[in-house]
Formats: C-alpha cells, sequence, structure tokens
C-alpha cells in the first residue's frame, strides 16, 4: 500500500517554521531597527550617484547605495576579504540574523541541520567586471576569483563562515530572488531536511552596468521612485542585502529561541508574458497570493497588511493593483517601500519581509512612504495611513514580481 502524500499545509500545522533572526543592510543602515525607522520617518534616502550614462542625452542618476562594510574588523574578515560588496553585504546581514537567533537562546542552532539558501538577479557584478578588466589589460586573475565570481559566492561564504552542513545552494529568479530563497529553504524546513536555514538575497543594482541595463529596459526615473501615484515615471536602483533564520518551531522551542514571527504560507510561480512585460490584470500576482493563501489555509479577508512590490514603473504598478482588486472586496492597506530602500533587485523582497515581521512584532501597520490619492489605473490602492493591525486580520503579505514573469508571494503572522 502507497502512503498518503501529506500536503505542504499538513507539515505546516505540524511544525510550523518561524523567523528566530533577521539581518539586513541597506540605505537606511544596519539591521531591522535602522529600517524600520527609515521607513517610520518616511525619509526616501536616494542620493545623485558619482557616475552618469554615456549617450546622446545623458541624465543625471539617483541612487539608494547601502554603506560600505567594515569587513577588516568583522568576525567573518577572513571570508569576507576575498569577496565584492554585493557578498560581504550578505555575510553581515547574515551574522546579524545569526547573532539574533543565537543571543536569546541556550543553544545554537545544529550545523550539522542548519543550510543556507541565497538569492541574486546579478550576482558578484563588480567582483566578475573587475576579473573582466584584468583579462583585457592581459593581466594574470587571482586564484580566489574563480569562487568569487559565481552567484553562489554568498551561499557558500555563510556555510563556509557558520560551518553549516546542512542543504545549501544559491537561486536566482531576477528581483524576485530573495522571495524564492526563502520559500526553498522553508521546504526544506518542512520535508524534514533541515532544523534551520539561513535565507535571503544580496544584489548591487548601483554597478554602472547594473544601471545601464535597467535604464535600457526603460524602468528607470531621474527624479524620484512613487509608487502607484498619479506622477510615477519609474524605480530608483538600490544595494544591500538581506537574511532571515528560519527555523521549524520545534527546532525553536529546543533552543529556548522566542520566535518572531511565522512564515504561515508562500507560492513560487512564473507568469510569462515577456522578458519585462506583467499582464495588466496582475494574473500572476492574483495566482500567487490564493496559492500562498491555500498553503496557509487561511482566507484573504485575514490579511491587514501588504508589503507591495510597488517599483513605481507604469506597467508594474497598474498590474498590480488590478491583481489586488480583483483578490479583496476592499484591498487593506499596502505600503510601498522601495523608495526608502530603492530596488534592490533580489534582496528587496527580504527586506520587505523584515518590515511586514516587524509590523506584525510592534502590532503596527507602518505608514506607506509617500501619500496621496492613486493613479486612475491603480484605483484601489489604500497607501498605508499608519495605524494598529485589526485584531481579525492578523497576516501581512509580501508580493514580488520580476523580469521574465517570476512571482512569489509570503504570508506572516505573529
Amino acid at each position: 500500500m502507497v502512503a498518503p502524500r501529506l500536503s505542504l499545509a499538513t507539515l505546516l500545522n505540524h511544525d510550523p517554521i518561524v523567523v528566530t533572526g533577521m539581518g539586513v543592510v541597506s540605505a537606511a543602515g544596519h539591521g531591522p531597527d535602522a529600517l524600520w525607522l527609515a521607513l517610520s520617518n518616511r525619509s526616501p534616502l536616494a542620493q545623485p550617484l558619482d557616475f552618469s550614462l554615456t549617450g546622446p542625452h545623458p541624465l543625471p542618476l539617483l541612487g539608494c547605495p547601502a554603506p560600505p562594510t567594515n569587513w577588516r574588523s568583522h568576525p567573518w574578515s577572513a571570508t569576507m576579504r576575498k569577496l565584492d560588496n554585493s557578498a560581504r553585504w550578505a555575510l553581515e546581514a547574515a551574522h546579524m540574523a545569526v547573532s539574533m537567533a543565537v543571543s536569546m537562546a541556550n543553544l545554537p542552532p545544529d550545523p550539522t541541520r542548519t543550510g543556507v539558501i541565497t538569492g541574486s538577479s546579478r550576482g558578484p557584478v563588480h567582483k566578475s567586471t573587475e576579473a573582466a578588466n584584468l583579462l583585457l589589460a592581459n593581466l594574470p586573475l587571482r586564484p580566489t576569483m574563480g569562487p568569487a565570481t559565481t552567484l553562489a559566492a554568498p551561499t557558500g561564504a555563510i556555510t563556509h563562515a557558520l560551518n553549516a552542513r546542512g542543504p545549501s545552494w544559491s537561486v536566482s529568479a531576477a528581483c524576485a530572488s530573495g522571495a524564492f530563497a526563502i520559500a526553498a529553504a522553508a521546504e526544506q524546513i518542512a520535508l524534514g531536511n533541515a532544523d534551520a536555514m539561513i535565507a535571503g538575497g544580496s544584489d548591487d543594482a548601483l554597478h554602472p552596468l547594473v544601471t545601464a541595463s535597467l535604464s535600457a529596459a526603460g524602468v528607470l526615473s531621474h527624479s524620484a521612485c512613487r509608487p502607484f501615484l498619479p506622477d510615477r515615471n519609474g524605480l530608483i536602483p538600490g544595494s544591500g542585502a538581506a537574511m532571515l533564520v528560519l527555523e521549524s518551531l520545534s527546532s525553536a522551542t529546543r533552543r529556548g529561541a522566542l520566535p518572531l514571527a511565522t512564515l504561515r504560507g508562500w507560492s513560487l510561480l512564473s507568469a510569462p508574458e515577456g522578458m519585462a512585460s506583467i499582464h495588466p490584470d496582475g494574473e500572476g500576482l492574483q495566482r500567487a497570493i490564493h496559492a500562498a493563501l491555500r498553503t496557509a489555509n487561511l482566507p484573504a479577508s485575514a490579511i491587514g497588511l501588504i508589503l507591495a512590490h510597488g517599483t513605481g514603473t507604469s506597467a508594474n504598478d497598474a498590474a498590480e493593483a488590478a491583481a489586488l482588486r480583483a483578490t479583496f472586496p476592499s484591498p487593506p492597506p499596502l505600503v510601498a517601500s522601495k523608495p526608502i530602500t530603492g530596488h534592490c533587485l533580489g534582496a528587496t523582497p527580504v527586506m520587505e519581509a523584515i518590515l511586514a515581521i516587524e509590523s506584525l512584532r510592534r502590532n503596527l501597520r507602518p505608514p506607506s512612504p509617500l501619500q496621496g490619492p492613486s493613479a486612475p489605473d491603480c484605483q484601489g490602492v489604500l497607501l498605508s495611513p499608519g495605524n494598529p493591525f485589526p485584531p481579525d486580520q492578523p497576516l501581512a503579505l509580501s508580493l514580488a514580481a520580476a523580469f521574465w514573469g517570476f512571482h512569489a508571494a509570503l504570508l506572516f503572522s505573529r
């Protein structure tokens, strides 16, 4: 007789997956508190970049840079020394998250049952450019450039720093990469392959090569990122990394760790409309939300806050608004945080997940950075004015959509 297959919802009900640590490096500074403060202050952090794009009509560029890592004095400096900025930010965020997960517990996670999954859209672009320049100059490449230029560099570096022996790899799903990493890590825990996983994303959209490619795609703003508003005209690039420590509740209980939040459900899917297109009805986002709710076995009415993808680009914002109108009789308030952090590509979904978790911890739906009536093609969107969660709406939803049609939804509760 074939044993019955257990659904993911059954597995999560038996042993929920919780968040026990968070770490982030963004334009707001170091740590979740700095990110929350920047959002609460509603202060856009874009600043002029120190380079411009060539062409017949060069335009000034804005970006949201993360502070450089002081890697020489970092506990993981031996590993950081060989890496570029995006991997160093990943290591720093992972160190913060693990330190948080260990600080209030009796025991650290078992390294033989701990894995690492990180996501990135562009990978170690600085290190790859450095290698290419040496090659063009007919100069020798350093031996460490072999591993340091791989997309797996952040994952590999974190596993080495932690001596983590569990399931570990890297993923890339463009701007949704960090959300894909979180979901993949949670699945490893749900399947019993690991007790704890470090998961997140890192990227540097402020490298000239990346910024130029985003400009060529026609998605950059040269003034401000204004998601869902009538005068929106594109995104502002950013840089940084964010990481979570995910654990089974049974593991956290054994260690004496206090969970920060519960990951109630998630979904990963594709909606292949084109290389950089999105269905005008937000069909992929609709499916992603419903699939995450099915996993959580909860209704849409339980969602009290949405961390929107909210890039500030015309097509994306209109499609996201259409998806929310189709999913909710009255969409809950949403926060569009990219005016604060910039669009940090694969790292952004994890930054938004951290803001969702912080909102739940503080029982506060924070104010969206920019306020005002939504654009005509974004009707139904309510930008959060800042107020407590209603008692009957205990969930926070974080959404991600990306080039090539990658979509993700993450559901968190207290």
